[in-house]
């Protein structure tokens, strides 16, 4: 378990998107996936189900199980991770952040109702330890 959570995940299973901004922003991506985006060429989908990319013939999309994550509430979050993070948040929801947490990488899916934490699984044990 990453962290303890209401729902922990481990080995988050998702779609690894590399392509030109405009072809991702066009993906047609599963019903009620999450589509975290990672950089202006580069998306993380959450979701089961094909990621669809049209608009360019060099876009990657692969299958990509290298994060783990948990489900915190706020309160969960206030508590565990708040406190370890050095950088501010974003205020509108739903949002992606990214940053070191306890020295470790790591990426925030924040939305109204709740907080994913996702690590690469390579970090797993590391973030684990360091936030009890």
């Amino acid at each position: 378990m990453l962290v303890p959570a209401r729902e922990p995940l481990r080995g988050v299973r998702g779609t690894r998107v590399v392509a030109r901004p405009e072809a991702i922003d066009a993906a047609v991506v599963p019903a009620g996936a999450v589509v975290l985006r990672l950089a202006p060429d580069e998306a993380f989908v959450l979701g089961a189900g094909p990621v669809q990319v049209g608009h360019d013939a060099y876009a990657i999309v692969v299958d990509d199980s290298g994060f783990s994550a948990a489900r915190l509430s706020w309160a969960e979050f206030d508590e565990l991770i708040a406190p370890l993070i050095e950088w501010p948040l974003p205020t509108d929801r739903p949002a992606l952040a990214q940053g070191l947490i306890a020295a470790v990488p790591a990426k925030l899916w924040l939305t109204r109702d709740d907080v994913l934490l996702l690590c690469p699984a390579a970090y797993d044990d590391d973030l684990s330890e360091r936030l009890r």
